[in-house]
């Protein structure tokens, strides 16, 4: 379906790189969709606009990216959770200096 979540997440994200904060893309490694035009570490909107992404099966699988990001976009949110139930239960599981 395409609303333009992956648009508002980029320009968050940019907009939060911008302002000086160190940023962090999370990609469901299960989606391929734009793979072969944009490369596996990248997410990418339907009009074409790519950032850099780490690809992940599981949230629980990013821990060890987390820990220089200030702010952290997750695309696409049927990226399994692992412990955690929730995307928001992921976050809560970092020190409060990154929520």
């Amino acid at each position: 379906m395409w609303a333009g979540k992956s648009s508002e997440l980029l320009r968050r994200v940019r907009r939060h790189t911008l302002a000086g904060a160190s940023t962090l893309v999370l990609k469901f490694a299960g989606d391929t969709r734009y793979d072969a035009v944009a490369g596996a570490d990248r997410v990418s909107t339907h009009d074409g606009r790519t950032a850099s992404a780490v690809c992940v099966s599981r949230l629980g699988d990013a821990a060890h990216y987390v820990a220089g990001a200030s702010v952290i976009g997750i695309d696409e949110g049927q990226v399994p959770c692992g412990n955690a139930s929730s995307a928001a239960g992921f976050s809560e599981s970092f020190p409060e200096s990154l929520t």
